[in-house]
């Protein structure tokens, strides 16, 4: 298993997406890496994609703001990567 490309995967999305929104723009990848994965250990494909799921619902939950519940972000993103 590849945790450092899945990593740098999740970095690049997250650069990318900081000229979608604003609230984007102060947002340290690394940092939200480094704060979301304290203390796990990836060890299947499924973890890093809950992971991912974790990230996508963090950033646009916590950061960018929602309307939509916790779990309807979890739902619509688990969607959204598995299809």
């Amino acid at each position: 298993m590849k945790n450092a490309n899945a990593g740098e995967a999740l970095v690049h999305m997250m650069e990318m997406c900081n000229t979608l929104h604003p609230k984007l723009r102060s947002v340290n990848p690394k940092e939200v890496l480094a704060l979301l994965s304290f203390g796990k250990t990836f060890t299947s494909r499924a973890q890093l994609r809950n992971f991912a799921v974790d990230v996508i619902v963090y950033l646009v939950g916590e950061v960018v703001g929602s309307k939509y519940s916790h779990s309807e972000l979890i739902e619509v993103t688990q969607q959204k990567i598995t299809s």
